[in-house]
């Protein structure tokens, strides 16, 4: 799973692969839903993150994503 992407991803990349807009995306940084650390303003987040999160949301009701 995400074999092409980077190890480390920034918020734009992983908007486009969970398809969330800008908005929500920060507001699950912000929430500690997906884990990711700052690099001065900017936000990353680890492929193994991004793996957790999917499949976390994938055992939720749907009414819950």
């Amino acid at each position: 799973m995400l074999e092409y992407y980077p190890d480390v991803m920034d918020p734009t990349t992983v908007r486009e692969i969970i398809g969330v807009g800008k908005n929500k995306i920060y507001e699950l940084l912000e929430s500690g839903t997906i884990n990711g650390f700052r690099v001065g303003k900017s936000w990353k987040i680890s492929k193994e993150e991004v793996i957790r999160f999917i499949r976390d949301s994938s055992r939720q009701s749907p009414d819950r994503c």
